[in-house]
């Protein structure tokens, strides 16, 4: 009974996701936010909230489909296994491999390439941020929330600014929002990173090591100063 409550739960997701997708894309279909009247005739602010409107009206093509694959490995019970993939580690920059085999394994459109490539400086430069500017914002709660929210908003416009030519597809609409843009939040993060320093994890978790073993190496050494002063007390009271 439960698996078929699963079941039932699962189609009734697909068909509200499908319905919200073709009620909302008509009235906010992305290549609008390219339109040259459109670019002319708003302010930048209000293309910035077309764009994530635009962007939320499309979210449930993907929930539709990623629900209904999961839905259908399900019912073949088809189970996946990439080992090599798996225990793939990159030894120079794990974060743009990743990005990049994304970008291959989701087709040849020119646009995947083009969101996976700029997804690499958003997650560098908010990386960066992140090792950098939070620590100031984590005195008190209220800076951790005035942090948390404008952090928020900058992760949902860069969001939408990077998957914009994962759904165009094509080279040149791509580069006309972008320059629509001024490619502004590619400078940006290209800034960031340049200013920002940021240490690899590799050289994070070595410096953790030398810290563990730096620490165990003075317990170490207050252990036998404090077993030398007993010792020496000793000696003196006899």
């Amino acid at each position: 009974m439960s698996s078929q409550h699963a079941v039932v739960s699962k189609l009734c997701t697909c068909a509200i996701s499908l319905a919200t997708y073709l009620s909302l894309y008509r009235l906010l279909p992305v290549d609008y936010s390219i339109n040259d009247d459109f670019v002319k005739s708003t302010p930048f602010y209000l293309q910035v909230i077309y764009l994530y409107l635009a962007m939320l009206a499309l979210r449930p093509k993907y929930y539709f489909v990623w629900t209904l694959g999961e839905q259908l490995l399900n019912f073949s019970e088809i189970i996946v296994i990439l080992p090599v993939m798996r225990n793939f580690r990159c030894p120079v920059n794990p974060t743009a491999a990743t990005f990049l085999l994304s970008a291959m394994w989701h087709g040849v459109y020119p646009g995947y390439y083009l969101t996976f490539v700029t997804g690499i400086g958003m997650t560098m430069a908010a990386r960066a941020v992140r090792h950098n500017i939070r620590p100031y914002f984590l005195v008190t709660d209220s800076h951790k929330r005035i942090y948390d929210v404008i952090t928020w908003v900058c992760t949902q416009v860069a969001i939408s600014y990077t998957v914009v030519p994962f759904v165009l597809l094509a080279v040149g609409p791509s580069l006309k929002f972008y320059s629509s843009w001024y490619f502004s939040l590619h400078l940006l993060c290209l800034l960031v990173v340049l200013v920002l320093p940021v240490k690899s994890r590799r050289r994070q978790a070595r410096e953790k090591q030398d810290s563990l073993t730096k620490d165990a190496t003075q317990g170490e050494q207050r252990d036998h100063s404090c077993t030398d002063n007993n010792c020496n007390q000793k000696d003196k009271t006899t």
